[in-house]
């Protein structure tokens, strides 16, 4: 936000709020550049489960470290797509 003059954010109407700009974009349904200000809306194609281990070390009353093993998993995502909200909402409509 470096980029805007310091008297647009310390106008009456914006304090206390925050406004996100977005720069333009081109979309990856249509293919069209999307003019400025206009949100991204994210498209999850693929995504898989993910096994994770994390390793904790445990000290214990005598001073002795144990290494424990702790699984966990959760999902990855492995293909997504950043679309307008015209193309979000018709791949919203062909999914329902």
């Amino acid at each position: 936000m470096s980029g805007l003059h310091p008297e647009y954010w310390e106008s009456d109407s914006l304090k206390g709020h925050k406004k996100e700009i977005y720069m333009s974009y081109r979309c990856q349904g249509c293919n069209r550049v999307q003019p400025n200000n206009t949100k991204p809306e994210t498209v999850v194609l693929e995504k898989r489960l993910r096994e994770y281990v994390n390793r904790v070390k445990k000290v214990q009353e005598d001073e002795r470290v144990i290494e424990i093993e702790v699984k966990s998993s959760g999902w990855e995502i492995v293909r997504e797509k950043k679309v307008c909200p015209g193309c979000f909402k018709n791949l919203s409509l062909s999914l329902a």
